[in-house]
C-alpha cells in the first residue's frame, strides 16, 4: 500500500505554458499475498529459453534443473583445445566460449507506447579445469549494443533504459569442491529456480552475486542452499540487492534460498524450494512429476505445482518519495506516459517501515488533511510495482483532493498471456483477503472521518473479493458504513459473483458505489443498456462488447441511490479506452467532486438517463 500528502509548489506562467512542481511524500506497505495453485506447465522461463518438447516425455519442469547448467557450446579456439590434450587437467578442461546474438524486437500496444530496438551482441564463457580435482574458475563477459532504437520507443529491455548498450562481467565465481557430490560456488552465477533464474528471453540473463552450497544430483537427491545479495537483472549492468529488487531502495537485505528434489525414478520425482526475502516475503514452492509411457510414442504426464507468497518480519511497509516536475501545455490532453518517459515523475526514494511506525506515519497524515480523509488506490492487470507507485504519485498530483493517498500494491503482472491474464486473476482473487485486513487496519487504527476505495480494471476484483471479506465480520457489517466511497473504473469483475453477492455486499459495507466505463466504439454505451431489448439485434456493440453492456446495466437497481453508473464515452479521447482513468480531465473533475462532496454536487457534468425499468444512468459530456 502507498500513501502520501500533496503539496503542491508554486506555478509558474511562461510563454502560455507552465512548469508545475509537486513533491508527494508516500508510504507503502507489502502485506501477505497467497498465490493460488498455477497450472502445470512450463513456465515462460524455460519456455523462452528451450525449444519446444518434441514429447511429453522431453518435457522439462521447474525443479528439473535445480542446478543451473549453461547449454554446451563449441570452443572458441579448437586447435588450442586439441593441444592442450596431454597437459594438466586445469589447462586441458579450460573452456572459452563465444555465444553471439542478435535480436530484433517490435511491439506495438494499444493503449501503451511501442518498444522497438535491434541489438547484437552476447557474451564470452570462460570456465577453468579443476586444480587438483578441487578448485575452479569462471567468468562471463556479457554486453548488448544498439543497432537501431529510436529513444522514444524504449522499453524492449534488450538495452538499457535511453535504448543505451552495455557490457558487464556478469559471472566471476569460484567453485570448491567439499566431496565428490558436494561443493561450494563463491560470488557471481546464475541460478534456474522458480521465481530466481536467469530469464534469458533478451540479450542477457539475469545474473546473481551468491554464495551457494550444492549437491549435485546423485542418490536421487540433489540440493541447493544460498544466501543471495544482489542481483543484476537482464537489462542491467549494475548489481543491486535483493531487497532493493523488491523495491525498498533504503534496505540491503538479502534472499535465502534452499531448494530440493528427490528421484523416486527416471520418471517420478517431487521437489521444492523456499526463498526467504528478509524482512519482506517468503516464497515457498513445490512442484510433483510423473511420465507414464503406456506404448511407442504415447505417454501421459502429470504435474501439479503449488505456490505460497506471504510476507514476514515486522517491516512489511514502507515509504516513497516522488518529485513530479511536469511540463503542461494549456489545453492539452494529460499524457502520464508522456510523463513518464521523459522522467517527469521520479522516484526519489523508497523507505521500508516496521507496521507500528507505518500507522503512525500514516494517522498523522490523515489528521493533516483538511477532510481528515484517506483515499486507497488499487491498480489493475499488469501493474509493476514501479510503475504502479508513479502512478498513484500522478493520481494524487493531479487529483489533489488535499488528502493522503494509499496504494494497495498487488502482483497483477503476471504476463501479457492468456495464461498470465488467468493467473493474475487467481492472484487478484487471493489478495482480497490482505485488502480486507488492510481496510480493517485503516479503520480501526488510523479512524480517517471520510474513506474513499478507487480501483481500475482487475483491481475491481480484488475489491469485490476483500469486501466479501469484510461483509462476514459481524462489527463491521452491522455498523454504520465505514467507507463513504468505491470508485470502479472499468472493472473486471466475475459477472455472476457481482450480480448476486459482491453488489450487495458493497453497499452494504460503503455509502455509494460509482462505477465508470466506456464504450470502446464510441457509442454511448448507456443507450445500449436502455435500448438494449428493442436493440438487441442492430447494436454496434460486438457480442462481447454487447454481453459487457448487459453485465454492467445489472448493476444499477430501479430507483437505487447506492449506486451510480457513468458512461465517459463522449470524453473518451484515449486509445486504450479503459486507460481513461488516468488520461481523461474530465474524468479528474467528476471524480473529484464525487469525492469531495458529502452530497451529489449539482455542478457534475452528468446527463442522467432513465430505463423504462426505472434505472438511471450517467453520461459524463464536456462542458470544460
Amino acid at each position: 500500500m502507498t500513501m502520501g500528502p500533496h503539496r503542491p509548489l508554486p506555478t509558474d506562467a511562461t510563454d502560455g505554458r507552465s512548469r508545475a512542481q509537486s513533491r508527494l511524500c508516500v508510504l507503502v506497505m507489502s502485506l501477505v499475498v497467497v498465490a493460488p495453485a498455477t497450472r502445470a506447465a512450463a513456465p515462460e522461463y524455460i519456455v523462452d529459453e528451450q525449444p519446444a518438447p518434441a514429447s511429453v516425455e522431453d518435457e522439462r519442469a521447474p525443479m528439473e534443473a535445480v542446478v543451473a547448467v549453461e547449454p554446451p557450446l563449441p570452443s572458441v579456439f579448437p586447435r588450442l583445445k586439441k593441444r592442450l590434450e596431454t597437459a594438466a587437467p586445469v589447462w586441458r578442461d579450460t573452456q572459452l566460449r563465444l555465444h553471439p546474438r542478435l535480436y530484433h524486437f517490435d511491439r506495438d500496444r494499444e493503449g501503451a507506447d511501442d518498444s522497438v530496438a535491434l541489438a547484437y551482441g552476447g557474451w564470452l564463457a570462460y570456465n577453468s579445469g579443476w586444480w587438483r580435482d578441487r578448485l575452479r574458475f569462471n567468468a562471463s563477459l556479457y554486453t548488448t549494443q544498439r543497432a537501431y532504437g529510436p529513444g522514444d520507443k524504449d522499453g524492449t529491455l534488450l538495452l538499457k533504459e535511453g535504448q543505451q548498450g552495455f557490457a558487464v562481467l556478469g559471472k566471476a565465481n569460484v567453485e570448491l569442491k567439499l566431496s565428490d557430490t558436494v561443493s561450494t560456488t563463491l560470488y557471481r552465477q546464475s541460478f534456474n529456480l522458480p521465481y530466481l533464474n536467469r530469464n534469458d528471453s533478451r540479450m542477457v540473463p539475469n545474473t546473481f552475486e551468491a554464495y551457494s552450497l550444492i549437491k549435485e544430483p546423485a542418490d536421487n537427491w540433489v540440493f541447493l542452499f544460498s544466501q543471495v545479495r544482489q542481483m543484476k537483472r537482464r537489462e542491467r549492468d549494475d548489481f543491486i540487492s535483493m531487497s532493493q529488487a523488491a523495491g525498498f531502495s533504503d534496505r540491503d537485505e538479502p534472499l535465502t534460498v534452499g531448494a530440493a528434489r528427490y528421484d523416486f525414478s527416471d520418471d517420478i520425482n517431487i521437489g521444492a524450494t523456499s526463498q526467504y526475502a528478509w524482512e519482506f516475503m517468503n516464497t515457498f514452492y513445490t512442484e510433483a512429476n510423473a511420465v507414464w509411457s503406456f506404448a511407442e510414442n504415447r505417454a501421459l504426464r502429470l504435474a501439479g505445482q503449488y505456490t505460497d507468497q506471504r510476507s514476514v518480519g515486522d517491516e512489511i511497509g514502507g515509504a516513497f518519495d516522488a518529485d513530479i516536475q511536469p511540463t503542461l501545455g494549456l489545453g492539452m490532453l494529460i499524457n502520464p506516459t508522456e510523463w513518464f518517459q521523459n522522467e517527469e515523475i521520479n522516484l526519489t526514494g523508497v523507505r521500508s517501515l516496521q507496521q507500528a511506525e507505518f500507522v503512525e506515519k500514516l494517522r498523522a497524515l490523515v489528521e493533516d488533511s483538511p477532510h481528515r480523509g484517506l483515499l486507497v488506490v488499487v491498480h489493475g492487470f499488469r501493474e509493476a510495482y514501479p510503475s504502479a507507485l508513479r502512478k498513484t504519485a500522478f493520481l494524487g498530483h493531479v487529483l489533489d483532493i488535499n488528502a493522503p493517498v494509499l496504494l494497495f500494491d498487488w502482483p497483477g503482472n503476471q504476463g501479457s498471456s492468456l495464461r498470465g491474464y488467468r493467473r493474475a486473476h487467481e492472484v487478484a482473487r487471493a489478495s482480497g483477503t490482505e485488502l480486507a485486513r488492510t481496510l480493517e487496519l485503516v479503520i480501526r487504527d488510523i479512524q480517517p472521518e471520510r474513506l474513499w476505495l478507487i480501483a481500475n480494471s482487475m483491481g475491481g476484483q480484488v475489491v469485490a473479493d476483500a469486501f466479501s471479506v469484510l461483509y462476514a465480520e459481524a462489527d463491521l457489517a452491522d455498523a454504520e458504513p465505514e467507507i463513504e466511497d468505491v470508485v470502479l473504473t472499468a472493472p473486471d469483475v466475475d459477472q455472476d459473483e457481482f450480480n448476486e453477492r459482491i453488489k450487495q455486499e458493497i453497499t452494504a459495507l460503503a455509502k455509494s458505489l460509482t462505477v465508470y466505463v466506456s464504450s470502446n466504439d464510441r457509442a454511448l454505451l448507456v443507450s445500449r443498456l436502455v435500448n438494449r431489448g428493442a436493440r438487441h439485434g442492430e447494436s454496434t456493440l460486438t457480442a462481447d462488447q454487447l454481453e459487457e453492456a448487459v453485465r454492467i446495466g445489472h448493476l444499477i437497481e430501479p430507483h437505487s441511490k447506492l449506486i451510480t453508473l457513468v458512461d465517459v464515452t463522449p470524453v473518451n479521447r484515449t486509445r486504450n479506452f479503459n486507460n481513461f482513468s488516468l488520461e481523461t480531465p474530465e474524468f479528474f473533475d467528476d471524480l473529484y467532486l464525487r469525492l469531495i462532496n458529502s452530497e451529489m454536487p449539482r455542478s457534475r457534468l452528468l446527463y442522467q438517463i432513465e430505463a423504462p425499468d426505472g434505472a438511471v444512468y450517467s453520461v459524463l459530456t464536456q462542458g470544460r
